[in-house]
């Protein structure tokens, strides 16, 4: 948005010896005379206006090299369209409001670019009375250009990018669910149209693969799916992206778009977890048992700690091993497994101990809550069903869960076995003796 004018003739350059740095841009100089210079802009980019006996334009000034339109901020000045040194604006409001329009309307008629320039003088101009005259005449001679001017300054009002917000939304526990992003302006509205990133920082991904997504925000926000990898905290940081100005100091200082820069926005943490650990608690159908009884365990199956969620549908196999011959000294004696204990070990420790299972049975499940009758059987696949004997004494079950046991797609989701412990009281029972 800037104001130039030409000479009309000859004879006024004759006239204006205080505008002699114009020769510079004539005939060049020692200084300029290989400097980088801006393209005048043509009736295209700008409107003109009389001034002072002159002809000046309200518009782009001039063009650099890779098309950025370039607008006068000090009304009134010559320009040598010499690119001097040029700086960033601060990101206030109005910077990024300006950066908006810019940015919107790269590519626009006549009558837009000069209302543009209208804009960049008012809000950034350097000669504030110098512009209130010239305003004057424009006012008279393009009262439409200097109201699309005030059209599109409102436009820009909740259209720049002033923070994000995020938050997370879980769709299955804490395996799985959604990062919901805004980009807000100040007022906390959300904005359509600025690119955004998110990344994922610890035992999480997007579901479309890797820890980083990026997008341009919507109105309604944007949903990104994302999995667990592993346990623990995990925080989703954001960025967004805003337009930056600069201001080019030369003998007219001038206004042009700079870059999108990226800052950081709202970041959010929460826990996940990919694994769980399945568990059964069991009850035997019979407390006491006759010689020559079937053996059977109620089983439910469940879950072994708060933070465990079963996967959906799901299945995975559990075995029993049944152990009798016990006498009132192993009764209370509770053998639990060690913390990371397999379930070979643990009942290799048991055997260790003396104690060596006599029968066998298996159950599936693909929730929490199923339940199932197992009856013992002679054999760990099946053969013949077990029955108590005349020496049975007590009996008791311990359940595993064995994760090589498991396919392949719920050993992504186990970390070792689960066993229950040995000689407990749900699990117990006793046979009665035949009277000889």
């Amino acid at each position: 948005m800037i104001t130039t004018w030409r000479q009309r003739g000859m004879a006024i350059v004759a006239m204006l010896t205080g505008l002699i740095i114009m020769v510079g841009v004539v005939f060049g100089s020692a200084n300029t005379a290989y400097a980088a210079t801006l393209t005048p802009a043509d009736e295209r980019y700008h409107v003109a206006f009389p001034y002072n006996d002159m002809e000046y334009y309200v518009g782009v000034a001039g063009l650099d090299a890779s098309g950025n339109k370039y607008y006068c901020i000090e009304a009134g000045k010559l320009s040598d369209y010499v690119i001097g040194p040029t700086t960033v604006l601060a990101s206030d409001e109005n910077a990024r409001r300006m950066a908006w329009i810019l940015d919107r309307y790269r590519d626009t008629d006549a009558a837009t670019h000069a209302a543009i320039g209208i804009i960049v003088q008012d809000h950034f101009g350097r000669d504030r009375d110098e512009w209130a005259r010239q305003m004057a005449v424009i006012q008279g001679r393009y009262p439409e250009i200097v109201a699309k001017a005030a059209r599109i300054w409102d436009q820009s009002a909740g259209k720049t990018p002033a923070g994000t917000t995020v938050e997370r939304t879980d769709a299955e526990a804490l395996r799985s669910g959604s990062i919901s992003v805004k980009v807000v302006n100040r007022a906390g509205d959300a904005i359509a149209g600025v690119p955004f990133t998110v990344t994922l920082q610890g035992a999480a991904r997007f579901v479309q693969g890797g820890n980083t997504f990026s997008g341009v925000s919507t109105s309604a926000g944007s949903s990104i799916a994302w999995e667990a990898t592993g346990a623990g905290e995990v925080t989703a940081n954001t960025t967004y992206e805003y337009g930056r100005m600069h201001v080019m100091d030369s003998t007219q200082d001038m206004l042009a778009f700079d870059s999108m820069a990226s800052t950081g926005g709202a970041s959010t943490t929460f826990r996940v977890r990919k694994d769980f650990v399945p568990a059964v608690s069991t009850k035997v159908s019979e407390k006491v048992l006759d010689v020559a009884s079937p053996v059977f365990d109620d089983v439910t199956s469940g879950v072994a700690d708060a933070d465990s969620y079963w996967v959906p549908d799901l299945e995975l196999q559990a075995r029993g091993y049944y152990f009798d011959g016990l006498d009132t000294g192993d009764v209370g004696n509770v053998i639990t497994p060690n913390a990371q204990e397999s379930a070979d070990a643990f009942l290799a420790r048991l055997a260790t101990l003396g104690y060596e299972p006599v029968a066998y049975g298996k159950a599936s499940f693909t929730e929490v809550g199923q339940q199932a009758r197992v009856q013992a059987m002679t054999k760990p696949d099946d053969g013949a069903a077990y029955r108590t004997k005349q020496n049975s004494g007590f009996g008791t079950w311990v359940w595993v869960f064995r994760r090589s046991e498991q396919s392949k797609q719920a050993q992504e989701y186990l970390i070792g076995d689960w066993i229950s412990p040995f000689m407990e009281a749900t699990e117990s029972n006793t046979s009665r003796r035949k009277l000889e």
